[in-house]
């Protein structure tokens, strides 16, 4: 896999050289995708739900010839590796496992509107990281029991997602491209990925109400069906035609003047989660290793107002999920490299903000500090909703010891937080603002706690909380609406 990686990269080098000027364009794109795996149930007591989540790839494409592009980048992909039950509403088991993927492309644009509209089939390979590998692979152990669609079976699951730390995928897809002013391309994707190894197994034993035992095995390769939508500029318009270019650039700066003083814009924007938990001190002396791992995904869509030349107030609505990921390790029992987490739960956010933004004179750059609070909403009900064991690894074998119990409930919801954060904002169009946010969110209830019973060592019992409180960094874009 990694010589075909390499091979591609060399003939798409090769090719620069003979063109006088090739075009170069940064892109970005988000949208959603859809995770196939494959399900082995003799007693169909099992859905095989098809699990979706974000999609997010940045883009640097060579334009060789009117016909043919080359194309990279980076991409994050979450796979969910989750198991249902027909009478449940949610997921059974929620085992996240990440990668990064590297795209290599080309595609072959077919023109519909001569210099306006293209439809472009395209093919490739990824190649992926695993993030979530452990030389022992990862396992959590989980029982059913509660009330509501929980009544009427057990279960037992079993994740592993240690097979291999690189991976690689063939894809094929088709976008529609539009061509805008100064330089601006907007875009749709779809593709699939077809993955080469196998990734991930997760095996249940379950046990049904009318006394039936079976097993379910599901074996994800890491193949999915992607649906986006993005932007791409031409960079390489920078350093062409500078003297035709100059009137250009005079007449947009104007352009954008205009449009930043309009009184109404959305923002949308697509980033990362991470959360702050409290630990009860009994815990964190008997798991030295103890911490969160990782980040959540989070989409935001908002409404700006102008309160005159600096102010605006903002308002919208975000979604997310926090999935009680933790990993731990104790020295002292010589057992390392476990991991819990619990099954996703996901967050309906309601934001309202107060911006004051500062413009840089010599610069197309804006800094808006804020202030403000959010309400907090979850999907589910109060009271417990997952119970797991907690199987750590034994050095030198591929063996686990369980070594305790998690509990997780919810409570005290909805909630508020409040939020203080900075944007710094690039000026590049008059339809769009490309803007990057960073905030800290601090919660003041409880909403989820999560109750740990060790089987060998009961004086340690502990308590994790999470009260909204974290970190989020975002990427989107400001667009004037009037």
């Amino acid at each position: 896999m990694k010589k075909t990686l390499l091979l591609v990269a060399v003939l798409a080098t090769c090719g620069l050289p003979s063109l006088a000027q090739p075009r170069i364009l940064l892109g970005v794109e988000s949208g959603l995708r859809t995770e196939y795996r494959r399900l082995d149930d003799p007693l169909a007591a099992l859905d095989n739900r098809a699990s979706i989540g974000p999609a997010l790839t940045g883009t640097l494409s060579v334009e060789l010839k009117p016909w043919l592009w080359l194309e990279t980048g980076l991409g994050v992909v979450r796979y969910s590796e989750s198991l249902s039950f027909p009478s449940m509403t949610g997921w059974t088991s929620n085992s996240a496992m990440g990668s990064l993927q590297v795209p290599l492309r080309a595609g072959f644009p077919l023109e519909l509107r001569p210099g306006r509209l293209y439809l472009t089939p395209w093919a490739g390979l990824r190649g992926g990281v695993n993030l979530s590998h452990y030389p022992l692979g990862e396992a959590d152990a989980v029982t059913g029991s509660g009330s509501g669609g929980w009544d009427g079976f057990a279960y037992h699951s079993r994740t592993q997602d240690n097979f291999h730390r690189h991976f690689g995928m063939g894809e094929l897809g088709l976008s529609l491209e539009r061509e805008g002013a100064a330089g601006w391309r907007w875009m749709v994707k779809a593709s699939y990925s077809q993955g080469f190894q196998r990734l991930a197994v997760q095996t249940l034993d379950y046990t049904l109400a009318d006394g039936r035992s079976g097993q379910a095995v599901f074996e994800s390769w890491g193949s999915h069906l992607q649906l986006t939508a993005g932007v791409r500029y031409v960079l390489s318009r920078h350093w062409q035609d500078r003297g035709a270019l100059e009137a250009q650039r005079q007449a947009r700066r104007a352009a954008i003047a205009e449009a930043q003083g309009r009184r109404l814009h959305l923002y949308p924007s697509v980033g990362l989660a991470s959360d702050r938990y409290r630990a009860s001190a009994g815990f964190q002396g008997s798991w030295p290793g103890y911490g969160s791992r990782g980040g959540d995904p989070s989409v935001v869509l908002l409404l700006g107002w102008s309160l005159g030349q600096r102010w605006e107030l903002q308002a919208g609505i975000a979604g997310r999920t926090y999935s009680n990921r933790y990993y731990h390790e104790d020295p002292a029992l010589g057992l390392t490299g476990g991991a819990f987490s619990s099954g996703g739960n996901g967050l309906l956010i309601l934001p309202l903000r107060l911006r004051h933004r500062f413009d840089m004179a010599s610069l197309p750059l804006s800094v808006v500090p804020y202030l403000g609070v959010a309400l907090l909403l979850d999907r589910a009900g109060e009271g417990r909703y997952d119970s797991r064991l907690v199987q750590m690894g034994v050095p030198g074998t591929t063996d686990f010891d369980s070594l305790g119990r998690w509990d997780a409930y919810r409570q005290n919801l909805p909630a508020v937080v409040a939020t203080v954060g900075a944007s710094l904002e690039y000026h590049f169009s008059p339809r769009a603002s490309l803007f990057i946010d960073m905030s800290r969110q601090q919660g003041f209830q409880t909403l989820n706690r999560l109750e740990y019973t060790p089987f060998r060592q009961p004086a340690s019992e502990g308590l994790i909380e999470y009260r909204g409180s974290g970190w989020n960094g975002a990427v989107g874009l400001r667009i004037p609406i009037f």
